[in-house]
């Protein structure tokens, strides 16, 4: 129940009919959520488990499906900008793509590898893979076949693709004894790497722009920070607005504007001024291993760790305000066409929901019933 809004309904407080927004537990199962991607609108989702299977959602994530995948330690997965088109990897396995929105999966003739992450181009036809013990590989046919790049051997951790397959990026852990590492980037879709002037770190996650000029990458250890940089990864800034802590996941919007970074032992932060200032989002603590975005950084979705995936989802605004704030910033939208609601009377003008055409809607049409 919210504090009151003293915006009135038929003599009932809005705070009473609609729920606050936030993030929300989806009905996917406790598990290890190692790896969550997303379709460039957030409708469609993807996530895999490590120890286990692949799972879909194609309404948002309001529910999920186990796919046809067989059960194997999943690292990551990766998306098209439709969802349609699926890529992800297994740790000391190989890599698996899908057409057809993770309705059926296709075992690729990648090399068996320790494989931690896997990156796509906004069509699915170029990939790039990391293995957390190994080489770089790239493909420019949607998988098909696999070429190891120049990139060195090492313990990476992360990889990160434009939205053209051209501008790449990875993070490494970093070699025994140091346990530190280094983030690389390519201009030619792999085929050469250079080290960037990025500090050793332990890096964990690393992700970009839809052009690759802005990069945001965090540090998994006790005094981890998030390094932004916005050219293309020629320099770096440390950001200090955000807690030190074990960061293990980090996605950003198609421009780079809009980021979220999970962290390992506490809470999802999120930056909508490309990293400068972080600001606590979720009031869910625990082990946020991955996390993904939408085109417009507006809709997320996030894997706790054993606990299970959370969605945080936005939609058009509805131009009422409460003490000028949108109500749609306040309280949280419908993602599917309620087949009964509260008629409040109060109707929306002009109003496009996340499952339907633009149109006049009542206020209980658009928003959940608490």
């Amino acid at each position: 129940m919210s504090s009151g809004t003293n915006y009135f309904v038929n003599l009932t407080d809005l705070s009473n009919i609609l729920q606050p927004r936030g993030w929300s537990k989806t009905s996917a199962p406790a598990a290890n959520w190692y790896s969550i991607t997303s379709d460039s609108t957030g409708k469609y989702l993807a996530a895999v488990v490590n120890g286990g299977y692949i799972y879909i959602s194609s309404n948002y994530g309001e529910t999920w499906t186990q796919t046809s995948a067989p059960s194997a330690d999943w690292s990551s997965i990766a998306s098209d900008s439709t969802g349609e088109r699926l890529a992800a990897c297994i740790s000391n396995g190989h890599i698996y793509t899908s057409s057809n929105y993770g309705s059926s999966w296709t075992q690729t003739s990648a090399p068996s590898a320790y494989w931690i992450s896997i990156a796509s181009d906004s069509t699915g036809k170029y990939l790039a893979a990391a293995g957390s013990v190994g080489y770089i590989y790239t493909s420019s046919n949607y998988g098909s076949s696999w070429t190891q790049t120049s990139a060195p051997s090492t313990y990476w951790s992360s990889i990160t693709s434009d939205n053209t397959g051209k501008y790449l990026a990875a993070c490494e852990t970093g070699l025994p004894p140091t346990g530190t590492g280094y983030i690389y980037t390519s201009s030619n879709y792999g085929s050469s790497w250079t080290q960037t002037s990025a500090p050793a770190r332990v890096w964990g996650s690393i992700t970009n722009d839809s052009t690759g000029k802005y990069l945001a990458a965090c540090v998994t250890s006790s005094s981890g920070r998030i390094f932004t940089s916005s050219n293309y990864g020629s320099s770096w800034t440390q950001q200090t607005s955000v807690p030190q802590g074990f960061w293990r996941s980090i996605t950003s919007d198609s421009t780079g504007q809009y980021l979220a970074a999970g962290n390992g032992s506490g809470y999802i932060y999120t930056s909508s001024d490309y990293g400068s200032v972080w600001s606590q989002s979720s009031t869910q603590t625990g082990n946020w291993y991955t996390i993904t975005s939408d085109s417009t950084g507006r809709n997320l979705a996030a894997g706790c760790l054993t606990v299970g995936i959370y969605t945080y989802n936005q939609s058009n605004p509805t131009n009422y305000l409460v003490n000028g704030s949108d109500l749609n910033t306040i309280f949280k939208p419908t993602t599917t066409n309620p087949v009964t609601y509260t008629t409040t009377n109060y109707r929306v003008k002009n109003y496009t929901p996340l499952w339907g055409s633009t149109g006049d809607y009542d206020l209980g049409q658009i928003f959940q019933n608490i």
